[in-house]
């Protein structure tokens, strides 16, 4: 043990004190499982025998492996409620003479200093008096992902200047898996901590946009809950668990003044331990760490759980998650005494970002599920790996060249869950919504000006091993099999070269990473029934036959240069009229050298990196941004 901890451990010698009659009798714990849990797992359609699974994994004593654990940690976060019963939680930081000390299998003692005004530190002092008083918390390693629960009493506090010490006693420690947990190098950075917002009494709660950046640039969240038994006080307990995703999958918006936050539910343990707080007691609190800035946005209010179509309707292509109406807030900059040393690191488990209904509609992107339904009807080999499906609709759609469709396979699939699974991890929260971009155009009409509406559509796909649904379209041929039907879910997307009235900039640039040349088949298309005078040039990255894609543009009048870049060295180097082979990858030199660059208006799509990469290279071609559009999806 260091130095630092032997100060600790000093400290502490005089403060423990030995467990009061209550705690002796409180801290054995049942733990099966209450009627919150019960009825979200019915609702949710688990194995009857979870329940059971559950109360055999919680155990009372912290094991030896989870002392050490909490022991060598240097952040913690923990929940408690306030004296009106709200959940808070927060992050308490520990500088090396001030960490967590197991003092046994039953007990920790935490000293740490916590900002004036943190909503966890008031709710302590607030309840100072009472019994029994509750705490849950959850350690954390983001250098390893590794993951402990722990819950049971605080049988001593004292505040002083800022420093709260507290003996916690334990009766309920559980393993938590590592499987949306962000990957961090963190250290002890000294902050100057400063309240921004204390909003924990308000009426009305209306969040800024600094506190909404909060929100919407976390992947770990720690959401608080609250059971409140009707048999007895030890069957009472609090919750606290880690939530995590990519950034902005926790949505917030007002409404008839107030404010909700959206969280929705990723595939877990299946024992609804948090989610069945919520549905017994019907309160939450969350706290939202920035590990950049180190600022802290804490929150309570009352919560709820939607589910199936009711969820859809608020949250297309989600069945389940919970909604918090903010009754409390706090808003605490320079909250959190560490700094990170390194980007961070997604985890490969996490689902694609959500939106809400009301968001997609007011960027002009309503998804409502329809009840509509699509046929494959042809399927046309473009390379070894990639084909062309033509569907055709039960009802016309209009849309521009370089939308995407959106279709639902789920009737294909039986539901099977899994907790985890390393060789496929976007299984296992698949929910078999596929958006793909339309490769054809629809029938241009030159005496109106407008795309006339079509009931077929083609998107070109490449076979992914480990894609489900590929595999589904890939494995079919025409000919031979029953059709195809699938459910339509809508088009969107305005990623296209045709602007108001389908009018078009007369010199284009498209740049296309692999399958990303989808989007411009369907504006090339386009743009040869439109009869309008254009110079399009091209810069294609791709692998092997992919140059199969551009066969249709290589004899085309409106197309003026072609580069094709292919490092697998599979095409042989060409340089035969507007047409240029290379096997190489794509660089910045190659951006300068399109004729009349800077007149262009560019159009990317391709992986985000490459997108990334190659819109820095048309700023420094002096590409003006303005001329520089490329694709999103937000399905």
């Amino acid at each position: 043990m260091n130095a630092g901890m032997d100060h600790f451990k000093n400290m502490f010698q005089n403060v423990f004190i030995p467990l009061q009659p209550h705690y002796m009798a409180t801290r054995i714990k049942p733990h099966y499982q209450h009627e919150g849990e019960l009825f979200v797992q019915k609702r949710r359609h688990v194995h009857p025998h979870t329940h059971t699974i559950a109360s055999q994994m919680i155990e009372d004593d912290m094991p030896s492996q989870h002392s050490e654990f909490f022991t060598h940690l240097s952040y913690f976060a923990v929940s408690t409620i306030d004296a009106d019963g709200r959940p808070w939680a927060t992050i308490i930081v520990g500088s090396p003479t001030t960490l967590i000390f197991a003092v046994s299998e039953m007990q920790l003692d935490i000293s740490a200093v916590l900002p004036e005004g943190d909503p966890f530190l008031s709710s302590v002092v607030s309840t100072m008096n009472a019994s029994p008083r509750y705490f849950a918390g959850v350690g954390v390693d983001f250098s390893n992902r590794r993951r402990n629960k722990v819950a049971g009493f605080i049988a001593t506090s004292d505040v002083a200047d800022n420093t709260l010490n507290m003996s916690l006693i334990t009766n309920e420690n559980l393993v938590g898996c590592s499987k949306y947990i962000t990957t961090r190098k963190l250290e002890y950075h000294k902050r100057h901590p400063q309240m921004e917002a204390d909003g924990r009494n308000a009426d009305n709660i209306s969040l800024n946009q600094e506190c909404l950046d909060i929100i919407n640039q976390a992947s770990t969240i720690f959401l608080a809950t609250r059971h409140t038994s009707n048999v007895s006080d030890n069957t009472s307990d609090l919750g606290l668990n880690h939530r995590g995703g990519r950034p902005g999958f926790v949505r917030a918006y007002e409404e008839n003044g107030n404010t909700y936050i959206v969280i929705p539910d990723y595939s877990g343990n299946r024992f609804y331990q948090s989610l069945g707080n919520i549905e017994s007691d019907r309160v939450a609190g969350v706290a939202f760490p920035n590990f950049t800035t180190g600022d802290m946005l804490h929150v309570t209010g009352i919560a709820a759980n939607i589910y199936d179509d009711e969820a859809e309707r608020i949250m297309p292509c989600v069945t389940l998650f919970t909604r918090i109406r903010l009754n409390g807030y706090v808003w605490i900059k320079e909250a959190l005494n560490l700094k990170l040393l390194a980007p961070e690191q997604y985890s490969p488990y996490n689902p694609p970002v959500r939106y809400l209904a009301t968001e997609l509609n007011r960027m002009g992107r309503s998804v409502e599920s329809a009840n509509s339904g699509a046929t494959l009807v042809d399927i046309k080999t473009l390379t070894h790996h990639i084909s062309r499906f033509t569907f055709e609709l039960e009802e016309e759609v209009s849309f521009k060249p370089g939308g995407y469709v959106i279709f639902d396979f789920a009737h294909f699939f039986q539901q099977v869950y899994s907790h985890m699974n390393n060789n496929n991890s976007q299984n296992i929260n698949d929910d078999y919504v596929r958006t793909w971009t339309i490769s054809s155009s629809p029938s241009f009409d030159p005496m109106t000006n407008a795309f006339q509406a079509t009931n077929k559509i083609s998107c070109t796909i490449k076979h992914k091993p480990k894609g489900v649904i590929s595999s589904l379209l890939h494995s079919r041929s025409d000919d031979q099999q029953p059709p195809l039907h699938v459910k339509f879910v809508g088009i969107e997307g305005e990623f296209t070269c045709f602007g108001q009235f389908n009018q078009v900039p007369q010199k284009l640039l498209f740049i296309a990473g692999g399958i990303g040349f989808t989007p411009f088949l369907s504006m090339f298309e386009g743009l040869s029934q439109s009869k309008q005078k254009i110079d399009i040039a091209v810069l294609f990255a791709g692998r092997g036959d992919e140059i199969n894609l551009l066969k249709g543009f290589i004899s085309s009048p409106i197309v003026t240069s072609i580069s094709i870049f292919d490092s697998t060295s599979v095409n042989a180097p060409t340089e035969s009229g507007s047409l240029k082979v290379y096997n190489r990858r794509m660089q910045s030199s190659d951006f300068i050298n399109v004729s009349d660059v800077t007149n262009r208006h560019a159009y990317i799509c391709g992986p985000a990196q490459f997108m990334v990469d190659t819109g820095s290279w048309l700023k420094a071609a002096g590409v003006k941004p303005n001329q520089i559009k490329a694709e999103s999806f937000l399905f």
